[in-house]
């Protein structure tokens, strides 16, 4: 049923897919990879449909291939963000760059993305394939940022692909975002982004070991930190997270259990799609609905998804949320809402 209030004249602005829920990296903080996808998950021009779809619910939106890890299924990857650039839709891809050979450079510069986020977490190998889980990640992934942008550089100056890095913040690494800055700059990134550590996503242990051994012990140090990068960022515009984003860090950092505020804006601008087909507001949203979605593009247009009753209802209901998982990037609010 659709119901008849404001959000009927709103829009989605982002369309999430999960290509798949497997993954190839180890991450302590994200259990995705101890997942195997069912014989059931929604096919690769099921998804050409959605972005379709999309595509007449906005044509200035953005579509976010996500995972799992995005390159393991390489040719539906790839005819994903062919369709999107097609449909002169915003593209952005999240990979841990594993795949990615001299062959699929070519295809990003050519018909990727336009945007890739690689995982990269330090400029240090030993903490950065610490909290990732691989051995020698870290150089492959050097090595790859290195020769996508030379070959944009020497054969693809008009490629329309942008390069960005996403960074998870913990113990291990907080002190040295100042130094991973000029890293970065170094390398000649188009943008950086810094995400929080928050509890361990698709948790598969009844404990989160990890999150309670490198969260921060030294709250006023771990603060300290992230207002020295708060002031310094406007001399370094390669980092892209906001001001503001860093000030709800800090409080974040004071109380990691429950915010003061809502910072969430998913429920606003994001539709995601599960590799099943079921699709929430936010990647969290089930927990609030005893595990329901609000439906299955299987049985449903994104339309209708987007202005069922439930969606409104839990409009209303995560308009007050204050839970912590609005912190991730793909949730926070943007600094203009």
């Amino acid at each position: 049923m659709i119901v008849n209030n404001a959000y009927i004249h709103s829009k989605p602005s982002n369309l999430f897919i999960e290509i798949t829920t497997e993954c190839n990296y180890r991450c302590k903080y994200c259990h995705l990879w101890k997942t195997k996808e069912r014989a059931e998950s929604i096919q690769t021009e099921e998804k050409v449909r959605l972005i379709k779809e999309f595509k007449s619910l906005n044509k200035d939106g953005e579509v976010i291939l996500t995972g799992g890890e995005t390159m393991l299924k390489l040719e539906e990857f790839f005819k994903l963000s062919r369709i999107c650039l097609e449909l002169e839709l915003g593209c952005i891809a999240n990979t841990n760059s594993s795949f990615i050979n001299e062959n699929i450079i070519d295809r990003l510069l050519v018909s990727g993305p336009s945007l890739l986020v690689i995982s990269l977490d330090s400029h240090m190998a030993s903490i950065h394939d610490y909290g990732r889980g691989v051995k020698g990640s870290f150089d492959k992934i050097i090595d790859t940022i290195r020769g996508i942008l030379k070959q944009r550089s020497l054969r693809y100056p008009q490629s329309h692909l942008k390069l960005y890095t996403s960074s998870v913040i913990y113990d291990r690494n907080i002190h040295l975002i100042p130094d991973f800055i000029k890293f970065a700059e170094g390398l000649n990134l188009d943008g950086i982004l810094f995400q929080m550590l928050d509890k361990t996503f698709a948790n598969s242990s009844l404990e989160d070991s990890f999150f309670e051994k490198h969260f921060f012990q030294d709250v006023p140090d771990a603060c300290n930190h992230l207002a020295e990068i708060t002031n310094i960022r406007e001399r370094h515009p390669i980092v892209v997270t906001s001001e503001q984003d860093f000030h709800w860090m800090i409080e974040y950092i004071k109380n990691p259990y429950s915010l003061d505020t809502v910072v969430c804006g998913s429920y606003e601008r994001n539709i995601m799609v599960d590799s099943y087909g079921d699709v929430s507001l936010c990647f969290n949203m089930k927990e609030l609905t005893n595990g329901r979605p609000i439906g299955n593009v299987r049985k449903n247009s994104l339309y209708e998804l987007w202005n069922n009753s439930m969606a409104i209802e839990m409009r209303t209901i995560m308009s007050q949320c204050q839970r912590t998982c609005g912190m991730l990037n793909c949730h926070r609010k943007r600094s203009f809402e």
